[in-house]
């Protein structure tokens, strides 16, 4: 597909079953992610955004103190690098998280579950299909950022010095985050369609409900562009 037929397919919602597709399980190792000059590193437990998933991270590294980075796989790490040389002088890549423990992914599935009961008044089948729209269930399928193959990434204006307009903060959780939100100004899907565009020539895949989510190697990049199997299976980095 061309970048124009990927750009098409971004705005579909995939309603299949995604755990149906096949892992080939590669033994490719996580690496530690490192800044350049096109790619900057704001890890999400060092700057919280208005949501808990940062401070699932803090808790889980003041138990695990030498988990300090952000992790991927090998070939995401680098595809990740392509996508930030693509961009214009004015824009850097901003990594804010990579590998999430499956600990971090059980306990953040749990605090969108209470949310939609508690805070919007869902009943617990309502709820618990509110919290597996932004976090996947490992009940369901092998989450993407557990398997090392997901980034959660955003724009820095290099002019101005300050974070680009996407029409919500990273995290979230309503229908104005979906990638091809209606509700944002033209600036704001203008800029998300900057960020698109870098990752797709990269080999990311987006995800239709946040802009800020692309993955390579998992089930959801493996529907996405055809692929029989995904790549990648949960994973812990080796830090003992």
């Amino acid at each position: 597909m061309n970048i124009k037929e990927l750009l098409d397919r971004s705005q579909k919602s995939f309603e299949e079953d995604l755990k149906k597709l096949p892992c080939s399980s590669s033994n490719e190792e996580l690496v530690v992610v490192r800044s350049n000059s096109k790619l900057v590193l704001e890890p999400i437990w060092r700057e919280p955004i208005g949501h808990d998933e940062g401070f699932l991270y803090k808790d889980y590294i003041a138990k695990h103190p030498k988990y300090q980075h952000i992790y991927l796989r090998r070939e995401v790490t680098e595809r990740l690098y392509r996508a930030a040389e693509s961009l214009s002088a004015q824009y850097q890549l901003v990594l804010r998280a990579g590998h999430r423990p499956l600990s971090v992914q059980v306990k953040e599935l749990e605090r969108l579950l209470q949310k939609g009961k508690t805070e919007l008044g869902m009943s617990p089948v309502q709820a618990l299909a509110f919290a597996r729209t932004f976090v996947d269930d490992p009940a369901i399928k092998t989450p993407s950022h557990c398997s090392g193959s997901a980034v959660d990434v955003e724009l820095m204006d290099t002019y101005s010095g300050s974070y680009v307009d996407f029409g919500s903060y990273m995290n979230t959780e309503s229908q104005v985050s979906y990638l091809h939100a209606k509700d944002v100004t033209k600036v704001q899907k203008d800029n998300r369609m900057i960020l698109l565009s870098a990752m797709l020539q990269a080999g990311f895949a987006p995800t239709y409900v946040e802009w800020w989510h692309y993955s390579y190697g998992d089930n959801v990049w493996a529907y996405f562009y055809n692929k029989e199997t995904s790549l990648y299976g949960l994973i812990e980095p080796d830090i003992r």
